[in-house]
């Protein structure tokens, strides 16, 4: 929406339109300088990577940190939870670590990376509670998302330190199948990171659903993970 509001398309075709013309220039100059066939289209190639790296990406990124900061001034007006949306993006590179999802360098990308986004739209906090509370919308229940989240992760990154250090004493003893085995540490790592969610959470204020996506999170990685367990406990068993 907020690209559409700010007209971010016919930003780009007019963008376009000069990059295309000094491509021309440069072009003209390669041919005229490289009167080889292969050098000349080495050298085109080598124009289209400098235009995208040099013009495009860097302009995209800066219309998506520009539609980010609209999109949150929507959401206040909406009188929308506007602490929620560092949070959104902190789980976004959560979310990526957890699942060992490969990330490339923001300058090779069209959109600023997670945590850019995340920290930006941070800065962007205090304005966007001043303008909800210029267009008089209801208090924010506590406890802070941001707080939530936080809390969060260094609770699930304490419990995992402690469930991988324990789980290196007994890793080369080998449980019979009917013998059910001990938590795994994204089990205990989710049962904590409710925990604390609740413990937040003062006199019983309902869950936001950033706190919600948070455990779904996590509950998704431990998922996986334990899919993973028990595929190498019985390929061990079966050895």
């Amino acid at each position: 929406m907020a690209h559409a509001i700010l007209e971010h398309s016919a930003e780009q075709a007019s963008l376009s339109h000069i990059v295309d013309l000094l491509s021309l220039i440069l072009v003209t100059a390669i041919w005229a300088l490289c009167p080889g066939d292969f050098l000349a289209l080495l050298g085109g190639w080598a124009k289209d990577k400098l235009t995208e790296l040099m013009f495009n990406h860097p302009y995209s990124r800066k219309l998506e940190s520009e539609a980010d900061r609209v999109g949150l001034q929507l959401a206040a007006k909406a009188c929308a939870d506007v602490r929620a949306g560092p949070v959104f993006w902190q789980q976004m590179e959560l979310a990526d670590q957890l699942t060992g999802t490969p990330t490339s360098p923001e300058w090779l990308s069209t959109h600023p990376s997670h945590r850019n986004r995340s920290s930006q739209l941070d800065r962007l906090i205090p304005q966007a509670l001043e303008l909800r509370e210029n267009c008089a919308c209801p208090a924010l229940s506590s406890p802070d998302p941001r707080a939530v989240f936080s809390e969060t992760v260094r609770v699930m990154m304490k419990k995992t330190k402690e469930q991988f250090e324990g789980g290196l004493q007994s890793s080369h003893q080998l449980m019979p199948a009917s013998v059910p085995t001990a938590p795994t540490p994204f089990q205990t790592v989710l049962s904590s990171s409710t925990s604390v969610a609740n413990h937040l959470i003062k006199n019983e204020a309902p869950v936001t659903a950033s706190e919600t996506v948070v455990v779904s999170i996590v509950s998704a990685a431990a998922g996986e993970t334990e899919s993973q367990h028990e595929q190498q406990n019985t390929s061990q068993q079966g050895s």
